[in-house]
């Protein structure tokens, strides 16, 4: 598992993280959806134009964060 460094949005409870696989730059957030019961973890591409990529009912916590980042990785070295 790769070394992340979470950061905590005080305001909202949500956690974030920078990070980069195969040379390309993401930002990962996860948060509780307003008006809602749902969260949600999303990853935004930072560097290229491509789709974001969400998975809901996701712990807002780091460790729920950690976990998201690392399905997310898996999933594209799947698809390399």
């Amino acid at each position: 598992m790769m070394a992340y460094k979470v950061e905590r949005d005080n305001s909202t409870g949500a956690f974030g993280c920078h990070f980069s696989h195969n040379g390309h730059r993401y930002y990962a957030r996860v948060k509780h959806v307003p008006l809602s019961w749902y969260t949600e973890c999303t990853i935004y591409p930072e560097d290229i134009l491509d789709m974001t990529w969400s998975k809901w009912n996701v712990p807002v916590t780091e460790e729920g964060l950690l976990s998201c980042i690392e399905e997310f990785v898996r999933m594209k070295e799947e698809r390399a």
